[in-house]
């Protein structure tokens, strides 16, 4: 795992520290980690993926954490953002924590969720931060958007994804030379993106399924 300078951490990233004191290892995700690419995205939640065996036992951690208290997805907010209906699942690890009344601390299962095995080889260090490498964090993300869906929020997640992918298609500094380290139908859709020949919806999908 690389290691890079770090400046001050800010306080909404202190779950992190809490976690690895723990020692549970964890990595940022979503917003956080296209932010780390470059791209210039607001942030919403904070997603941090854990190992999934140690996901309980980092929820009762976080519990115990003075000035963080666990608050289940509003139903309202996921009317708003309807791909927000697969972390319903995962409400009972969604925490407020003493840097903001409103944004939330989401964890969640690196594997069940991402598809996202937490590692040396599959991530980058920022200081106390750890974000997914950028090949890796696009096969975790290709898994995802080629996801078979059942409902309409699935549907709605693998769309949401899918702009993750094209956001860091435009933006990443090495979206080239993270190819070469892909697995051939991860890409196949990688270069598609990098070509803006992306092939969109369910029959896109189905073709990049085979590969």
């Amino acid at each position: 795992m690389a290691t890079t300078a770090s400046p001050r951490i800010h306080p909404r990233f202190e779950p992190i520290d809490i976690l690895r004191r723990n020692n549970i290892k964890s990595c940022l995700w979503a917003e956080d980690a296209l932010g780390f690419y470059h791209v210039p995205t607001v942030v919403f939640e904070l997603y941090l993926l854990v190992p999934d065996q140690d996901l309980q036992t980092a929820s009762i951690i976080l519990s115990l954490s003075s000035g963080y208290h666990k608050v289940p997805l509003p139903r309202e907010e996921v009317e708003l953002t309807p791909f927000r209906e697969v972390f319903l699942k995962y409400s009972s690890q969604r925490f407020i924590g003493p840097w903001s009344d409103v944004t939330g601390l989401q964890l969640l299962p690196a594997q069940e969720y991402a598809h996202f095995t937490i590692s040396e080889e599959t991530t980058i260090a920022f200081g106390s931060r750890v974000y997914p490498k950028l090949s890796s964090f696009i096969e975790a993300l290709v898994d995802q958007y080629l996801e078979r869906t059942t409902n309409r929020g699935e549907v709605d997640h693998s769309a949401h994804v899918g702009m993750h992918l094209s956001y860091l298609g435009g933006h990443a500094v090495e979206r080239y030379s993270a190819l070469e380290d892909l697995s051939p139908k991860a890409r196949r859709l990688w270069k598609d993106i990098l070509e803006e020949k992306l092939i969109l919806g369910e029959e896109g999908r189905q073709i990049y399924r085979k590969g």
